[in-house]
This record gives C-alpha cells, sequence and structure tokens, in this order.
C-alpha cells in the first residue's frame, strides 16, 4: 500500500483504540458507583473494535487486488494513443466523446499542419540555401504564375478559418459549412501536392511537426466530407497534446488495473507527483522515431535526448525504488519508415551526443522517393523494371538489420542510465495504433506485475 494510506489507516486504528480505552474506563467509574455495566461494557468495545480492524483490513485487500499503474514519458511519445487503444480492447470500442472531438482536431491539425510546412519551407532555406534549395518558394516573386497560386490558397485556408484559429475551444472546427470545407480541402490538398512542402515534410526532423500528418493529407476529400465520422484508425493517429492526467480502471485477465495518463510536456511534470503514491508499476513510453525528433517546447533539442534524461530521474527517483518498471519503446512503425527514408541514427548518437556512439550500418534509399519530380520517377520506373526480385531482397535484408541493430541500441541507451545495477527493466517494442501488438503487451505487463507481487509478499 502507498504511504499515505498506510498512515490512514494507522491513524483510524489509533483513533479507535483510544476511543475504546475511554469507553472502558468510563464504565469502570459506573460499576463503581452503581454496579452496572460489570461485563457488558468491556465486551462491547471489543467487539465494535474487531469489527473495524475487520473493515479495515477487507479493505486493505480490496485495495490491493487493484493495480495501480503509471503511463509516465516525453511529449508525443504515444502514452494517451496507448490508453485510447486500451479502451478499445478492454471496453468493447472506442469512446464516442472521443470520437466526436477527433474529428474537430483532425481538421484542426491539417490546417495548422500545411501552414507550418509552408512557413518551415523559407526557414530551412535561411538556415542552409544549398541542401534546403528544393523546400524554397519564392513568395516574393509575385510574377510568378505558381507563387500566385501558392499564395491565393494560403489566403483561402486564412478566410475559412480566421475565426476557429482564434477560437479557445478545442471544438471550433467540429461546425464548418460546406463551403469552407470544400475551399478547405481544395486549397490544402493543392499545397500539399507541391513538391517544395513534401520536401519539407520529408525534413521535419528540423523541426517539431506532428506524426501521422500525410495520412490525413492523403485522405482531405474524406477528412472535409459532408458526412465525416472519424474510425477508430483516425482517432488513434491523431496528435491531441494532453494536459493534467486521467485515469480509468481496466480489468487485464481478471486483474484491475487503475492506468493513470499523464500530458508528458515540461510544463505538465510537475503534476505529476500528485499521483506518485501507491504506485505499483511505471510504464515509461518512449518514442523510437524521435531519435530525428525535435521537442515541441524547444526546437533545438532533440527529443530522444529529453526523453533519456526523463527516463533517467524516473527510474532513480525514491519514488520507484521498489516499483517494477517497464520501458514501451514505442512507435516501431514509424522508427522503420525513418531509417527507411535513409535518417541515420548517428542525427542523436553522432558526434555531440555525450553518451555511446552509434556505429552501426548506414541505410541509403534504393527506391526513388515520391516526393520526386514525376519525370524523374517515370525515368527510375522504367530503370527499376530492369532490376530482379535479389536486389529487392537484399535492399530489405539490409533494412532489416539496420532496424534491428538500432533497436538493440536505443534500448541499450536507456538500460544505461539507471544507477541500482539490481533494479530490473521490463522492455517491449510496441506500437500503440496496432490493436493485436498492445493486446499482447499488455498480457505480458500483468503477468510481469502479479509475479513481481508474489515475490514480494514470498509466494513467488
Amino acid at each position: 500500500m502507498g504511504c499515505c494510506h498506510s498512515a490512514g489507516v494507522a491513524y483510524i486504528q489509533q483513533e479507535n483504540s483510544d476511543r475504546n480505552n475511554h469507553n472502558v474506563a468510563r464504565s469502570s467509574s459506573l460499576s463503581a458507583d452503581s454496579g452496572v455495566f460489570q461485563s457488558s461494557a468491556p465486551s462491547n468495545a471489543r467487539d465494535h473494535s474487531k469489527a473495524i480492524d475487520r473493515h479495515l483490513a477487507m479493505d486493505q485487500r480490496r485495495l490491493a487486488k487493484v493495480k495501480k499503474l503509471l503511463l509516465l514519458g516525453a511529449g508525443s511519445s504515444g502514452k494517451s494513443t496507448l490508453f485510447k487503444q486500451l479502451h478499445v480492447i478492454y471496453h468493447s470500442g472506442m469512446k464516442r466523446d472521443v470520437l466526436d472531438d477527433a474529428k474537430s482536431l483532425i481538421r484542426e491539425n491539417c490546417v495548422e499542419g500545411i501552414f507550418k510546412l509552408c512557413a518551415k519551407t523559407e526557414w530551412l532555406y535561411e538556415l542552409d540555401n544549398v541542401e534546403h534549395k528544393d523546400c524554397f518558394i519564392d513568395v516574393k516573386n509575385q510574377s510568378d504564375e505558381l507563387v500566385a497560386q501558392i499564395m491565393f490558397h494560403i489566403n483561402e485556408i486564412n478566410r475559412c478559418t480566421r475565426w476557429q484559429m482564434s477560437s479557445t475551444t478545442s471544438k471550433s472546427f467540429e461546425h464548418l459549412s460546406a463551403e469552407q470545407c470544400h475551399t478547405l480541402c481544395a486549397s490544402i490538398k493543392f499545397l500539399w501536392a507541391q513538391p517544395q512542402i513534401k520536401n519539407t515534410f520529408a525534413k521535419r526532423q528540423y523541426f517539431s511537426f506532428k506524426e501521422n500528418m500525410d495520412y490525413f493529407f492523403d485522405r482531405l476529400d474524406v477528412v472535409f466530407g459532408p458526412d465525416y465520422y472519424p474510425s477508430v484508425e483516425d482517432a488513434l493517429k491523431c496528435r491531441h497534446r494532453t494536459t493534467g492526467s486521467t485515469s480509468e480502471r481496466f480489468t487485464i485477465n481478471n486483474v484491475h488495473f487503475d492506468i493513470y495518463d499523464a500530458g508528458g510536456q515540461q510544463s505538465e511534470r510537475k503534476k505529476w507527483i500528485k499521483i506518485f503514491d501507491g504506485v505499483t508499476a511505471v510504464i515509461f513510453v518512449a518514442a523510437l522515431p524521435h531519435y530525428c525528433a525535435v521537442l515541441f517546447e524547444n526546437e533545438r533539442k532533440n527529443a530522444m535526448h529529453e526523453s533519456l534524461e526523463l527516463f533517467s530521474e524516473i527510474i532513480n527517483s525514491r519514488w520507484f525504488r521498489k516499483t517494477e518498471m517497464i520501458l514501451f519503446l514505442n512507435k516501431n512503425d514509424l522508427f522503420r519508415r525513418r531509417l527507411k527514408e535513409g535518417i541515420s541514427l548517428s542525427v542523436a548518437f553522432g558526434e555531440n551526443w555525450e553518451g555511446e556512439k552509434w556505429e552501426g550500418p548506414e541505410y541509403t534509399p534504393r527506391r526513388v522517393s515520391d516526393d520526386t519530380d514525376l519525370e524523374d520517377n517515370k525515368l527510375a520506373e522504367n530503370e527499376e523494371d530492369d532490376e530482379d526480385d535479389e536486389d529487392d531482397d537484399k535492399d530489405d535484408e539490409e533494412l532489416n538489420t539496420l532496424h534491428d541493430q538500432g533497436l538493440v541500441f536505443i534500448r541499450r541507451q536507456y538500460e544505461h542510465v539507471k544507477k541500482d545495477a539490481n533494479k530490473k527493466i521490463y522492455v517491449h517494442f510496441t506500437t500503440a495504433t496496432n490493436q493485436e501488438n498492445v493486446a499482447n503487451v499488455f498480457w505480458d505487463v500483468q503477468n510481469i506485475i502479479v509475479s513481481g507481487n508474489m515475490k514480494t509478499t514470498g509466494l513467488g
């Protein structure tokens, strides 16, 4: 039990004991004067005390059966997606209000996302006008027909969302008119089709950007359609910043868990201590593709470096000395994708990294990217027609090798931060949007916690 609950039990027991002693003393005084209550009063007091003790013991046993799990981790690691996925698995589907909120949020993210990509085209060019010249749109050249079209569509999006973007409500995009939806769909689709925007998206490791946005950009006709209602997959892939903490009870293999999802941004972590008492296990969630991402709060800091620092604080905290520590290395699907795009782990673990350096293989994409010019793509496709299946198999083998070695390397970085050599870390590679994967992993988590409790009580 947690220290607060134990202290509360001790206080109640002491208070009952004092009350019983007072009753016994009072009955003895009465018996000296009148001979009344000589035997019945002490017996009633003892029975009453025993009844309270039994009640407290039952309460302790009941609470002991409910395991408290914390989902902790840096922002955008996928904690809330795991939380929503658990509801789908163990509560027979996604909450209706979550799906309702997702509709407005997805549309808002599409608008914010395309605006950010437009802004970062110029930002990247100013950062390095040679390396990022493929991102540049010269908006000052108003005589250029393409630039004029781009500016027209940017202005159209501004016109349709002026009120929504200034609103403080999270549902400001829920009731767009048919004309607004049609305009937004057409304008965002036009901008997303531009090579400079696609090239900027491919270089999102330089700035903070919500994941899975290409999934929604490729489905704009659906997202802004008149009858659109988010699917479970849409809601799981929709990014929303968690503030504060939320909890829910789940039953996994007849074991009851109270699982807490806490906001991961730096400004939210000072609130975590409120839920630290009586914790059975901590599930620390770290996003694998964050090796090539930057913080939302500080675009000059690598997101995985931040995650490693936070994990070091958690696993070495006095709060969790006797708490089971489970590490979810999450977003494995997106990790493999970023490796396939040719982004090396040396981005995070190269010359500027103070810990272990990445010395594994590098992967160069052999296939032509979708972001290249259409004519170049056609020429490349004709050349690739002559390549045999052996080259494809070899390419997959190289990627698989890099992926496997990358997983081992990142796992080792997290394991190295613990100071207690005897502290065990249970590691799982997860994809929060994959229902089967999450169900299997939480089945293992339940076994870990149950076996850990048995060892603590001397039964294992």
